[in-house]
């Protein structure tokens, strides 16, 4: 696969939507750590916010206050769950799976 060559502005301009959409996607993560919104409300978002779609899901579940890597691991094989998924990937069935075991 060939990348198509970007000039300096569209460069710049990649690199600012690229900054924009990871500090997004933190402010999303530290809002759930500090209990401001729950993954309920984070499944809300990614419907709307194609930034929010994008984050990954273990990451996502590893935010949530006493959930680590290991556990986020350990909930997305118990509901099915490929590593890789990204929130907006999510079937309906394994949102509310996730909402029943997280709570």
């Amino acid at each position: 696969m060939t990348l198509t060559p970007m000039d300096a502005a569209g460069r710049a301009l990649a690199v600012a939507a690229a900054s924009a959409a990871r500090g997004r996607r933190a402010v999303v993560k530290a809002d759930l750590k500090a209990g401001r919104l729950r993954l309920g409300d984070v499944f809300e978002l990614a419907g709307t916010d194609p930034i929010v779609a994008r984050m990954g899901v273990p990451g996502l579940l590893a935010a949530l206050p006493r959930i680590g890597p290991v556990r986020a691991g350990e909930l997305m094989a118990e509901v099915g769950i490929a590593a890789n998924r990204r929130v907006g990937g999510l079937g309906v069935g394994q949102r509310q799976e996730l909402l029943r075991l997280v709570g």
